[in-house]
């Protein structure tokens, strides 16, 4: 049985030229705008510029299209994010996409690692009143998050961003990032 969020006719995503057509000379460094370790030596990137603006409109206009949003408001006591809207798609669909082709080599640039696959694919909508939680994303060192924010008109100062604590201490701020059009938080934490 699909989940729920899973159970409309989900469109591809943006193929343009597919996963296998990131140019050679594509370096991800070069989209490096800050890297942060943790004390644990757990990395945080900041990219910008990672996708063509043209990619970036078309996925934008994709998910707006496509995207179904189902309201999650279970109670887990504090393991989840707590994010109310969210939007999955399907990940055999996503691996076709040069948007893959764009982060499969992201990740296999900063990590000196192969064989990267998504285990999940999902559009998050976080409104201003909404109430997300600080929590754990990834629970494996080989686990990352990549986080990309599409909001093309981001008013500085109207939250939106994303703050990184030390392990289990919220009075300890390693870094945060600011909502900008295109931005990547690469982190795993």
């Amino acid at each position: 049985m699909k989940p729920a969020y899973l159970s409309h006719d989900v469109k591809t995503f943006p193929v343009f030229n597919g996963a296998d057509s990131v140019d050679q000379s594509f370096n991800a460094r070069d989209h490096v705008t800050s890297l942060v370790h943790t004390p644990l030596n757990r990395p945080i990137y900041v990219l910008d510029n990672l996708l063509r603006p043209a990619l970036l409109d078309e996925l934008r206009e994709h998910l707006y299209k496509y995207s179904m949003y189902y309201y999650d408001d279970t109670d887990d006591a504090g393991d989840t994010d707590n994010v109310q809207w969210i939007s999955g798609h399907r990940t055999s669909e996503f691996v076709k996409s040069e948007i893959w082709g764009i982060v499969n080599a992201t990740l296999s640039q900063l990590t000196g690692h192969t064989g990267w696959y998504p285990y999940d694919v999902s559009c998050n909508l976080n409104r201003a009143w909404d109430h997300t939680r600080i929590h754990k994303d990834c629970y494996f060192k080989e686990e990352y998050t990549f986080l990309l924010y599409l909001n093309p008109n981001f008013t500085p100062g109207y939250l939106g961003g994303t703050v990184y604590y030390e392990h289990d201490d919220l009075s300890s701020i390693v870094t945060s990032v600011q909502n900008k059009y295109g931005r990547v938080a690469l982190f795993s934490l």
